[in-house]
């Protein structure tokens, strides 16, 4: 057994020796170069020898960069201005649109607006979720309109029906479309 790993470590360092000789004969020869050629790797005698073209070439960037970072600098500068003046236009605009849209809102509102109470009666509020098409949102709605039972809502007119429906935000439309009037006529 000792006979058979001494023949393997002999046996790896003549192909090691052999490895080293064959590269030093082809590096001599200028194989190796070549084939770090064509694979696009550099070696140290190809590196340009004129060090001040490179110089040349580092300081041209550098002024490019600085003219870059000038240039940077000032659109920051600009889009800042920018900013305070949008800014600025959006407070104005807020200030002289708002009465404009209420002035808008309140002349072109539908119908005529029914008679709401300023709380619910003494017993208490109807549950307005059991007619179909309101819930805990629209019942809420409802409430801040001033209507809490089941007989305001039946006593609504067309006209009063119209202005409600043009004044559910987010559900216009849909007191006539769920015929809530008659469903409070048999529920009041």
């Amino acid at each position: 057994m000792f006979y058979l790993l001494f023949q393997m470590a002999l046996y790896m360092l003549i192909t090691l020796a052999l490895g080293i000789w064959l590269g030093w004969l082809l590096w001599r020869k200028g194989y190796i170069h070549d084939l770090m050629k064509a694979l696009g790797m550099q070696s140290e005698a190809d590196a340009p020898a004129d060090t001040s073209a490179l110089s040349a070439d580092l300081k041209k960037l550098r002024d490019e960069n600085g003219k870059l970072a000038s240039d940077l600098a000032s659109a920051n500068a600009a889009r800042s201005s920018l900013q305070n003046d949008l800014d600025a236009c959006r407070a104005s605009k807020e200030t002289r649109v708002a009465p404009v849209v209420s002035e808008t809102v309140s002349t072109a509102s539908i119908g005529t607006k029914p008679e709401g109470l300023s709380g619910p009666r003494s017993g208490g509020a109807d549950d307005l979720k059991t007619i179909k098409g309101i819930g805990p949102k629209l019942e809420k709605m409802l409430h801040g309109m001033g209507f809490y039972h089941f007989d305001q809502i039946a006593n609504w007119g067309s006209s009063e029906l119209a202005w409600v429906d043009e004044n559910l935000e987010g559900f216009k439309g849909r007191a006539s479309r769920d015929n809530w009037i008659s469903q409070a006529k048999k529920l009041a």
